[in-house]
C-alpha cells in the first residue's frame, strides 16, 4: 500500500477499503475499493458520482462514524485512522464538523441555542458573553441574525441550511465535511445555495469535502473533483479537466465505461459518463435526466383540446375550461 506524504493536504487517504456483509445471504458488497486521494487545504473539494458509488461511505469513513477494514487517513499530517497500526480517533477528536443531507438540527431548540451548541459542549467551550458574541457574528454573516430567538422549524428549507453551516463553522473545523446538503431543496433555491456556500468557504478558508450526485454542482463549486463509480476512483482533476475529458469521450480505466455515448434529441451525441447502472447506462447530459442540458430541446406545452377540455374566450375569462360535449350533467 502506497503511503502519501504531503504537508500541504488537509487530508490524505491511502488504500481506504470498506466492504459490507449482508447477514442473510452473507454476500460482500465492497463499497469502498482502494480510495486513495489528497485534498490541498483551504480547497473545495468534490466526491462526484452516482447513487451507491461510494462516496458518502468515504465521507463517513473521513467523520470516524465508519470504519474502514483497511487503509489510512491523515489529516493536517496526523494519522485519525490506521487499520495497520490499529488506530481509530473518534469522531468528537477528529478536526472536523459535518453537515449532513438532513441538516441535523434540533426541533426543540431556537436558532441562537442550535448554532451555540458546538461552542457551548463542543472541543472547546467558551464563556457565555463570548459565546454569545460569535454566534450572533456568524448568524449575521449567514443572514439569520434577525432569526435568533425563533424555533429551528419556523425556517425555511434555505435557512435551515444556513443554520446549519453556521454551526459546522462555529466549530472552527480544519475539515468541513458535506453530505449532499442541497439536494432537499428545489432547483432555483438550490442554485442560489452553491454559490453562497461557496462563498463561504472562500471567505473563511475552510478545506471542504463535498459530496453529491449533481455534475452541475460539482463543475459550478469546485476545485478539484473526484468522479466515482462502483467504489472506486475513475479520475480525479479540476472542473475544467473533468468537462472537457468527459465531451470529448475520453474514460479512464473502468469498466463500466460505456462504449459509445447516447444521442439526445437534437441528434446530437451528448458526452459519454459513468452515471451508469447495469440496466441502463445514460449520459453526462443526457437529455432525458437533465434538465439542463444545451442540447435538450423546451417542453412542449400541452393543449387543453389533448384532455379533452374545449376552452373559449368567456370560459377563460372566468378562469375555468367548459366541459367536453356529452359530458354535461344530466338536469
Amino acid at each position: 500500500m502506497q503511503k502519501l506524504v504531503a504537508t500541504d493536504h488537509s487530508v490524505q487517504i491511502s488504500g481506504l477499503q470498506k466492504q459490507f456483509t449482508r447477514h442473510d445471504s452473507g454476500e460482500v458488497n465492497r463499497v469502498i475499493d482502494d480510495v486513495s486521494f489528497a485534498v490541498p487545504k483551504n480547497s473545495f473539494f468534490t466526491l462526484l458520482g452516482p447513487s451507491g458509488c461510494g462516496k458518502t461511505t468515504t465521507l463517513r469513513c473521513l467523520a470516524g462514524l465508519e470504519t474502514a477494514d483497511s487503509g489510512e487517513i491523515w489529516m493536517n499530517g496526523q494519522a485519525v485512522f490506521s487499520a495497520a497500526a490499529g488506530r481509530d480517533v473518534p469522531p468528537d477528536s477528529r478536526p472536523i464538523a459535518m453537515v449532513p443531507q438532513s441538516y441535523g438540527i434540533w426541533p426543540h431548540m431556537k436558532v441562537f441555542d442550535n448554532a451555540a451548541f458546538p461552542l457551548r459542549y463542543g472541543r472547546k467551550t467558551y464563556p457565555r458573553p463570548e459565546t454569545q458574541r460569535r454566534v450572533l457574528t456568524m448568524l449575521e454573516q449567514v443572514g439569520l441574525s434577525e432569526y435568533a430567538d425563533r424555533w429551528s422549524t419556523q425556517l425555511s428549507g434555505g435557512q435551515q441550511q444556513r443554520l446549519a453551516l453556521a454551526r459546522a463553522l462555529l466549530c472552527e473545523p480544519e475539515v468541513l465535511l458535506l453530505d449532499e446538503p442541497l439536494s432537499n431543496l428545489d432547483a432555483k433555491l438550490r442554485s442560489q445555495l452553491r454559490a453562497e456556500l461557496r462563498s463561504f468557504q472562500q471567505k473563511f478558508g475552510v478545506t471542504t469535502i463535498y459530496v453529491t450526485h449533481d455534475q452541475g454542482e460539482a463543475l459550478a463549486m469546485s476545485d478539484t473533483i473526484v468522479v466515482m463509480n462502483r467504489g472506486r476512483i475513475e479520475q480525479i482533476g479540476s472542473p475544467s479537466e473533468i468537462y472537457d475529458s468527459r465531451r470529448r469521450g475520453s474514460w479512464p480505466t473502468s469498466s463500466a465505461a460505456p462504449t459509445s455515448s447516447p444521442e439526445c434529441s437534437t441528434g446530437r451525441r451528448a458526452p459519454a459518463t459513468g452515471w451508469s447502472t447495469p440496466k441502463r447506462p445514460s449520459g453526462w447530459c443526457d437529455a432525458s435526466d437533465s434538465p439542463h442540458h444545451p442540447h435538450r430541446p423546451p417542453p412542449a406545452r400541452k393543449c387543453p383540446c389533448a384532455s379533452g377540455l374545449r376552452t373559449s374566450a368567456s370560459s377563460l375569462r372566468h378562469g375555468r375550461p367548459r366541459a367536453p360535449t356529452g359530458s354535461r350533467r344530466a338536469s
